[in-house]
């Protein structure tokens, strides 16, 4: 187990929850409770070639380099990054994407079946996400949110 640090520090759990992958531990040392990752191995997944994400590399968490999990339901990732299936375990985790033109390569997202593609002008650059739904004035085409 590692703790979760925080400006270098361990975090503190006494009177907040942990982040997602994370438990709330009793230190005898320090006398108080600190988030600590919940897995005690190193997995051999983050060792595949983009951390097990098809396109793009796995988000980490600093103190553990372990891929940071996601939910495509629930806990969403934070921008630029899509929730998609490991390679290999298809554990959901966020992946790095970007949708940018000016990429030699044509980056082709798959939304899960009850999700749509939405363009986001991120930075003045479009990052392409999947979404519940289309916001108020687009609609779904061919599973890619437009405007009406």
């Amino acid at each position: 187990m590692s703790p979760y640090l925080v400006n270098g520090r361990a975090k503190s759990c006494a009177t907040t929850s942990c982040p997602y992958g994370y438990q709330c531990k009793f230190s005898q040392t320090a006398k108080d409770y600190f988030c600590c990752s919940k897995q005690t191995k190193k997995s051999n997944s983050n060792r595949i070639r983009g951390g097990g994400c098809e396109r793009g590399n796995a988000l980490l968490y600093p103190s553990t380099q372990e891929a940071v999990q996601c939910d495509p339901l629930a806990r969403g990732c934070p921008q630029g990054y899509l929730c998609l299936p490991h390679v290999n375990t298809k554990k959901y985790q966020c992946c790095s994407v970007s949708a940018s033109r000016d990429n030699s390569e044509d980056i082709e997202i798959v939304c899960p079946s009850y999700m749509v593609k939405m363009v986001q002008e991120v930075d003045g650059k479009p990052q392409l996400k999947c979404v519940k739904s289309c916001p108020t004035g687009q609609k779904a085409v061919d599973g890619l949110c437009t405007v009406e």
